[in-house]
Protein backbone atom coordinates (compact mmCIF):
# COMPACT_ATOMS: atom_id res chain seq x y z
CA UNK A 1 0.00 0.00 0.00
CA UNK A 2 2.78 2.43 0.95
CA UNK A 3 4.58 1.64 -2.30
CA UNK A 4 1.45 2.44 -4.32
CA UNK A 5 1.01 5.76 -2.52
CA UNK A 6 4.64 6.73 -3.12
CA UNK A 7 4.34 5.77 -6.77
CA UNK A 8 1.23 7.93 -7.12
CA UNK A 9 2.98 10.88 -5.49
CA UNK A 10 6.01 10.51 -7.75
CA UNK A 11 3.76 10.29 -10.83
CA UNK A 12 1.93 13.45 -9.79
CA UNK A 13 5.21 15.31 -9.24
CA UNK A 14 6.49 14.24 -12.66
CA UNK A 15 3.23 15.36 -14.29
CA UNK A 16 3.40 18.75 -12.60
CA UNK A 17 7.03 19.14 -13.64
CA UNK A 18 6.17 18.36 -17.26
CA UNK A 19 3.25 20.76 -17.26
CA UNK A 20 5.37 23.60 -15.87
CA UNK A 21 8.16 22.89 -18.30
CA UNK A 22 5.82 22.97 -21.28
CA UNK A 23 4.43 26.41 -20.53
CA UNK A 24 6.28 28.99 -22.62
CA UNK A 25 6.08 32.58 -21.55
CA UNK A 26 3.42 33.39 -24.15
CA UNK A 27 1.12 30.58 -23.02
CA UNK A 28 0.62 31.92 -19.51
CA UNK A 29 -2.87 33.19 -18.77
CA UNK A 30 -3.09 36.94 -18.28
CA UNK A 31 -3.05 38.04 -14.65
CA UNK A 32 -2.98 41.31 -12.78
CA UNK A 33 0.60 40.87 -11.61
CA UNK A 34 2.18 41.56 -15.00
CA UNK A 35 1.53 43.21 -18.34
CA UNK A 36 -0.07 40.67 -20.72
CA UNK A 37 1.80 39.60 -23.81
CA UNK A 38 0.60 40.81 -27.20
CA UNK A 39 -0.72 37.40 -28.22
CA UNK A 40 -2.84 37.16 -25.08
CA UNK A 41 -4.76 40.24 -26.15
CA UNK A 42 -4.79 39.99 -29.95
CA UNK A 43 -5.75 36.33 -30.30
CA UNK A 44 -6.18 35.19 -33.89
CA UNK A 45 -9.10 32.90 -33.19
CA UNK A 46 -11.07 31.00 -35.83
CA UNK A 47 -13.77 30.47 -33.19
CA UNK A 48 -14.77 34.16 -33.13
CA UNK A 49 -15.47 36.65 -35.95
CA UNK A 50 -12.36 38.73 -35.25
CA UNK A 51 -10.56 41.10 -37.61
CA UNK A 52 -7.07 42.58 -37.28
CA UNK A 53 -6.62 45.34 -39.83
CA UNK A 54 -5.36 48.80 -40.65
CA UNK A 55 -8.36 51.02 -41.40
CA UNK A 56 -8.82 54.63 -42.51
CA UNK A 57 -11.71 56.75 -41.28
CA UNK A 58 -13.76 58.40 -44.03
CA UNK A 59 -16.46 60.03 -41.91
CA UNK A 60 -17.24 60.36 -38.21
CA UNK A 61 -20.92 60.62 -37.32
CA UNK A 62 -21.41 63.44 -34.80
CA UNK A 63 -23.96 61.90 -32.46
CA UNK A 64 -23.29 59.41 -29.69
CA UNK A 65 -25.26 56.23 -30.30
CA UNK A 66 -26.63 54.97 -26.98
CA UNK A 67 -29.39 52.71 -25.71
CA UNK A 68 -32.34 54.17 -23.83
CA UNK A 69 -30.90 53.15 -20.47
CA UNK A 70 -27.44 54.60 -21.05
CA UNK A 71 -25.80 51.23 -20.44
CA UNK A 72 -24.08 51.17 -23.81
CA UNK A 73 -22.78 54.03 -25.93
CA UNK A 74 -20.87 54.04 -29.20
CA UNK A 75 -19.09 56.40 -31.54
CA UNK A 76 -19.60 55.39 -35.16
CA UNK A 77 -17.42 56.07 -38.18
CA UNK A 78 -17.45 55.07 -41.81
CA UNK A 79 -14.11 53.41 -42.53
CA UNK A 80 -12.30 51.62 -45.31
CA UNK A 81 -9.91 48.71 -45.17
CA UNK A 82 -6.30 49.73 -45.80
CA UNK A 83 -4.83 46.31 -45.13
CA UNK A 84 -6.38 43.23 -43.54
CA UNK A 85 -3.83 41.22 -41.59
CA UNK A 86 -6.28 38.61 -40.30
CA UNK A 87 -9.97 37.98 -40.93
CA UNK A 88 -11.46 34.94 -39.20
CA UNK A 89 -13.39 32.37 -41.21
CA UNK A 90 -16.25 33.03 -38.77
CA UNK A 91 -16.70 36.59 -40.07
CA UNK A 92 -20.00 36.89 -41.98
CA UNK A 93 -18.42 39.61 -44.16
CA UNK A 94 -15.05 37.93 -44.60
CA UNK A 95 -14.74 38.57 -48.35
CA UNK A 96 -15.58 42.26 -47.97
CA UNK A 97 -13.33 42.87 -44.97
CA UNK A 98 -10.40 41.04 -46.56
CA UNK A 99 -10.26 43.43 -49.50
CA UNK A 100 -8.52 46.82 -49.37
CA UNK A 101 -10.75 49.76 -50.22
CA UNK A 102 -14.02 48.23 -49.01
CA UNK A 103 -16.07 50.28 -46.56
CA UNK A 104 -17.75 49.34 -43.30
CA UNK A 105 -19.07 50.88 -40.07
CA UNK A 106 -16.77 51.01 -37.06
CA UNK A 107 -18.53 50.94 -33.68
CA UNK A 108 -16.34 52.17 -30.83
CA UNK A 109 -17.82 51.44 -27.41
CA UNK A 110 -17.22 54.39 -25.09
CA UNK A 111 -19.49 53.86 -22.10
CA UNK A 112 -17.32 53.79 -19.02
CA UNK A 113 -15.34 56.75 -20.30
CA UNK A 114 -16.15 60.27 -19.12
CA UNK A 115 -18.43 61.95 -21.64
CA UNK A 116 -16.07 64.93 -21.88
CA UNK A 117 -13.69 62.65 -23.81
CA UNK A 118 -16.24 61.69 -26.47
CA UNK A 119 -15.52 64.80 -28.63
CA UNK A 120 -11.77 64.26 -28.22
CA UNK A 121 -12.09 60.69 -29.42
CA UNK A 122 -14.25 61.81 -32.34
CA UNK A 123 -11.60 64.38 -33.23
CA UNK A 124 -8.95 61.66 -33.01
CA UNK A 125 -10.95 59.46 -35.38
CA UNK A 126 -11.00 62.31 -37.89
CA UNK A 127 -7.38 63.36 -37.42
CA UNK A 128 -5.42 60.11 -37.45
CA UNK A 129 -3.95 58.71 -40.66
CA UNK A 130 -5.42 55.33 -39.85
CA UNK A 131 -5.95 52.87 -37.00
CA UNK A 132 -4.86 49.35 -36.26
CA UNK A 133 -8.09 47.75 -35.07
CA UNK A 134 -8.85 44.44 -33.41
CA UNK A 135 -12.61 44.10 -33.68
CA UNK A 136 -15.51 41.70 -34.15
CA UNK A 137 -17.64 41.44 -37.27
CA UNK A 138 -21.27 41.41 -36.09
CA UNK A 139 -24.56 42.71 -37.48
CA UNK A 140 -25.97 45.89 -35.94
CA UNK A 141 -29.30 45.93 -34.13
CA UNK A 142 -31.70 48.05 -36.14
CA UNK A 143 -33.91 50.18 -33.94
CA UNK A 144 -31.38 50.33 -31.10
CA UNK A 145 -28.59 52.79 -30.24
CA UNK A 146 -30.11 55.37 -32.57
CA UNK A 147 -29.73 53.14 -35.62
CA UNK A 148 -33.09 53.97 -37.16
CA UNK A 149 -34.68 54.88 -40.48
CA UNK A 150 -33.21 58.36 -40.41
CA UNK A 151 -29.72 57.02 -39.78
CA UNK A 152 -30.21 54.44 -42.52
CA UNK A 153 -31.02 57.26 -44.96
CA UNK A 154 -27.83 59.04 -43.88
CA UNK A 155 -25.83 55.87 -44.50
CA UNK A 156 -27.45 55.50 -47.91
CA UNK A 157 -26.38 59.07 -48.74
CA UNK A 158 -22.85 58.10 -47.72
CA UNK A 159 -22.77 55.32 -50.28
CA UNK A 160 -23.97 52.33 -48.26
CA UNK A 161 -26.75 50.07 -49.49
CA UNK A 162 -28.36 49.24 -46.14
CA UNK A 163 -29.99 45.85 -45.73
CA UNK A 164 -32.03 44.89 -42.66
CA UNK A 165 -33.04 41.31 -41.89
CA UNK A 166 -35.12 40.49 -38.80
CA UNK A 167 -34.17 43.68 -36.92
CA UNK A 168 -30.50 43.28 -37.76
CA UNK A 169 -28.65 45.46 -40.23
CA UNK A 170 -26.56 42.88 -42.04
CA UNK A 171 -25.14 45.40 -44.50
CA UNK A 172 -23.02 47.47 -44.38
CA UNK A 173 -20.64 45.33 -42.32
CA UNK A 174 -20.12 46.49 -38.74
CA UNK A 175 -16.91 46.04 -36.78
CA UNK A 176 -17.26 46.41 -33.02
CA UNK A 177 -14.51 47.52 -30.64
CA UNK A 178 -15.88 46.73 -27.20
CA UNK A 179 -12.74 47.08 -25.08
CA UNK A 180 -10.86 50.27 -25.89
CA UNK A 181 -8.68 49.78 -22.80
CA UNK A 182 -7.25 46.63 -24.45
CA UNK A 183 -5.64 48.72 -27.21
CA UNK A 184 -8.12 47.46 -29.80
CA UNK A 185 -7.82 50.89 -31.44
CA UNK A 186 -4.20 51.93 -32.08
CA UNK A 187 -3.90 55.35 -33.78
CA UNK A 188 -1.37 56.06 -36.50
CA UNK A 189 -0.66 59.81 -36.64
CA UNK A 190 1.89 61.37 -39.00
CA UNK A 191 3.07 57.91 -39.93
CA UNK A 192 3.72 56.74 -36.35
CA UNK A 193 1.89 55.05 -33.48
CA UNK A 194 0.52 57.63 -31.05
CA UNK A 195 -1.72 56.24 -28.34
CA UNK A 196 -1.61 59.17 -25.95
CA UNK A 197 -5.22 60.35 -26.44
CA UNK A 198 -6.68 56.88 -25.91
CA UNK A 199 -4.49 56.24 -22.90
CA UNK A 200 -5.39 59.55 -21.26
CA UNK A 201 -9.13 59.12 -21.87
CA UNK A 202 -9.09 55.68 -20.26
CA UNK A 203 -6.87 56.53 -17.31
CA UNK A 204 -8.49 59.85 -16.41
CA UNK A 205 -11.96 58.31 -16.62
CA UNK A 206 -10.88 55.75 -14.02
CA UNK A 207 -12.64 53.24 -16.24
CA UNK A 208 -9.82 50.75 -16.29
CA UNK A 209 -6.07 50.60 -16.68
CA UNK A 210 -4.71 50.04 -20.16
CA UNK A 211 -4.09 46.32 -20.47
CA UNK A 212 -0.51 46.76 -21.55
CA UNK A 213 1.83 49.72 -21.45
CA UNK A 214 2.33 50.91 -24.99
CA UNK A 215 5.61 52.57 -23.94
CA UNK A 216 7.11 49.57 -22.15
CA UNK A 217 9.50 47.54 -24.28
CA UNK A 218 9.45 44.22 -22.45
CA UNK A 219 8.47 41.81 -25.22
CA UNK A 220 7.45 41.87 -28.89
CA UNK A 221 4.53 44.27 -29.21
CA UNK A 222 3.54 47.58 -30.80
CA UNK A 223 5.02 50.68 -29.16
CA UNK A 224 4.42 54.41 -29.25
CA UNK A 225 6.64 55.89 -31.95
CA UNK A 226 6.71 52.82 -34.19
CA UNK A 227 6.46 53.76 -37.84
CA UNK A 228 3.65 52.37 -39.97
CA UNK A 229 6.26 50.32 -41.84
CA UNK A 230 7.47 48.78 -38.57
CA UNK A 231 3.87 48.06 -37.52
CA UNK A 232 3.10 46.36 -40.82
CA UNK A 233 6.24 44.24 -40.60
CA UNK A 234 5.49 43.27 -37.01
CA UNK A 235 1.85 42.35 -37.71
CA UNK A 236 2.66 40.38 -40.85
CA UNK A 237 5.22 38.33 -38.93
CA UNK A 238 2.86 38.02 -35.95
CA UNK A 239 0.00 36.68 -38.10
CA UNK A 240 2.32 34.30 -39.93
CA UNK A 241 3.63 32.94 -36.62
CA UNK A 242 0.21 32.55 -34.99
CA UNK A 243 -1.73 31.05 -37.89
CA UNK A 244 0.58 28.15 -38.71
Amino acid sequence: MKRNVMASVLSLLMLLSLCCGCQGKNSDAPDSSRIPYFDEIFTLSEDRPVVLADVAVQKVYPQVFADEYGDEAYLIAKCSIQKAFFVSTQCPNRAILSTAGNSFLLWLKVNGLQEEYYPELQELLQRADSFIVYAEDEPSWFGRYGLDEEMARTLEQDGFNCRVVEDQMVFPPSLYINDIYMWSLIPIIDGKVDGTVVERAVEESHYAEMVYEIDQEDSPRIYNGDTIEEVYQFLEEYVKEHTK
